[in-house]
């Protein structure tokens, strides 16, 4: 998909939206209607091509963080994937890389933590604690038994599982640092 943030006019008079771009909407999939409006002139098509580009709003313009982010299934299958050292055959690797765009090389064996980093900017770094986190007395960082302190070094994942608080909508810790240091464009691919 070339654009995974497009919004795209179906049969029937209806939207087909990427769950990334529904918490914005507000878009909870019980009957809500949404209302299009067709411009008119080039003046005006051009005009919100610039202001209104989905990808362009990953950021809050009211708190400044990401209001944009995965949901549902990719939560979960986020989580499913990088929580503890499940190993992968070289086949589900590629099929799971191949899904999100990827085309680099893939080794047998990879774990879902190595399987997620290879989306990921090269020189991403950033520490903190996953939603998981159940506030131990004493935090035992990168030694946690709940796999919920994550640690990305240059990269690459290496301790932690990717929850909500990391790519969720109103909390996504590494959408946001994407968005903000690699800009909107980044943000758009890694969702």
């Amino acid at each position: 998909l070339k654009d995974l943030l497009n919004h795209n006019l179906q049969p029937y008079k209806t939207f087909r939206l990427n769950l990334a771009v529904c918490p914005p909407y507000n878009a909870d999939f019980d009957g809500d209607e949404m209302n299009m409006h067709v411009l008119q002139t080039e003046e005006s098509r051009a005009e919100a091509e610039i202001l209104m580009k989905v990808q362009e709003h990953i950021l809050s313009p009211r708190f400044g963080g990401a209001i944009i982010g995965a949901i549902h299934d990719h939560i979960s299958g986020a989580f499913l994937l990088t929580y503890g050292e499940k190993k992968f055959s070289k086949y589900d690797a590629i099929r799971i890389l191949s899904a999100a765009g990827y085309r680099g090389e893939v080794k047998d064996g990879m774990t879902g933590k190595e399987i997620f980093s290879k989306i990921l900017p090269k020189e991403l770094s950033l520490e903190y604690t996953a939603k998981a986190c159940i506030g131990c007395e004493t935090c035992l960082k990168e030694k946690c038994p709940y796999d919920a302190y994550v640690v990305i070094k240059d990269g690459k994942l290496l301790h932690g599982a990717i929850d909500e608080k990391s790519i969720g909508a109103f909390k996504g810790e590494i959408v946001e640092y994407i968005a903000r240091r690699y800009g909107n464009d980044a943000a758009r691919e890694f969702l």
